[in-house]
């Protein structure tokens, strides 16, 4: 049987249910008492095997819902942003919800995208991620207004209104780099992060460093957000000051940026982890393919993204009050790897 053919009676033919009961369990949010949980299970697995999908027009006109949900995303550099957008469609392919990505490299042109294209008859709901310049309470009050459900990964804690949310303790983050660095025996830290970074997290690695009587100096780097740009300065710094220093550690936040401190020390001459430690701050996942493989403080991104999606469909869904699906913060998380050894 062609995919195309395939229909909502032949699922619930080969599942052996009723074609109401296959209607519902392929409906996204809260099923049970109408429908046991096996059910469900088994009505998902015939339906992809089968190769079926929701015509979501059609299930549109029934329900008044778009099955979309835009995915907004400033300017798609960093790693753990495009993890969180993988994570989030991954879920979503899972269930009738389509999701649109929409990014830019001009915050400015991205706003007005979003002021001009997103509302209740285009989508179901948008997730914000990452970009904290754009996520105003100006424009969350209109997007309210235009009928939208609002969702997002890594706010500002202070422009968040009523809705379901994820925010990354990066300031906790931080104090844990100097803490697992602490562990190890290391007494004289580097510190590399872009100038740009929240400065809460340089007060919480100076307050961690404080506290474990550990001496560590910042190097607060002017950098285009840029991943060339970032790798490139990674190493510059590496090879003008950090080779250099009597520092045993380095730890670094971003992806790229990690990814050029190790470069250039190798560069150097300087063996990681034999001469130098270097602890980074970003997408585990990054990290662990790179070669060595780098000692990293994340957060699970794609666990994040499945959560948020999920939260967001039972929201549009449920349409109940958001505050009781807030998820605030996430604990990040060490990974342990090749570039990070114990001083004796």
């Amino acid at each position: 049987m062609k995919p195309g053919k395939i229909s909502l009676k032949d699922v619930a033919a080969k599942a052996e249910v009723s074609l109401a009961a296959a209607s519902y369990a392929l409906r996204p949010g809260p099923r049970q008492p109408f429908i046991s949980e096996a059910t469900q299970k088994r009505v998902l697995q015939v339906a992809k095997g089968m190769g079926f999908r929701v015509n979501a027009s059609a299930r549109s006109l029934r329900s008044n819902k778009r099955y979309s949900i835009a995915i907004i995303c400033g300017q798609l550099r960093d790693r753990s942003a495009i993890t969180a957008v993988e994570s989030i469609i991954a879920y979503l392919s899972d269930t009738p919800y389509a999701g649109v990505v929409a990014t830019c490299a001009q915050v400015k042109n991205l706003r007005e995208y979003v002021l001009r294209h997103l509302d209740s008859h285009s989508h179901d709901a948008v997730i914000f991620i990452r970009d904290d310049r754009m996520i105003t309470p100006e424009l969350l009050k209109s997007l309210v207004r235009a009928g939208m459900k609002v969702a997002a990964i890594m706010p500002t804690k202070e422009n968040l209104p009523h809705m379901p949310f994820v925010y990354l303790n990066r300031p906790r983050a931080a104090a844990m780099m100097v803490e697992v660095l602490a562990s190890q025996g290391h007494q004289d830290i580097d510190g590399v992060l872009p100038q740009s970074a929240p400065s809460e997290l340089v007060e919480q690695m100076n307050d961690a460093a404080t506290r474990l009587k550990v001496r560590l100096k910042m190097h607060p780097l002017e950098i285009e957000p840029n991943d060339v740009n970032e790798f490139r300065v990674g190493v510059e710094i590496a090879r003008s000051h950090l080779h250099k220093s009597k520092a045993s550690a380095v730890a670094v936040f971003y992806e790229n940026l990690a990814l050029g401190v190790v470069q250039g020390l190798s560069l150097c001459g300087i063996q990681v982890p034999e001469h130098r430690s270097v602890l980074a701050y970003g997408s585990s996942s990054v990290f662990e393919a790179n070669e060595p493989p780098i000692s990293a403080v994340s957060h699970p991104i794609e666990e994040i993204g499945r959560i948020i999606a999920g939260s967001t469909i039972e929201w549009i869904e449920a349409d109940f009050d958001p505050q009781a699906i807030r998820v605030s913060p996430f604990t990040p998380v060490y990974f342990p790897r090749s570039t990070v050894r114990k001083v004796r």
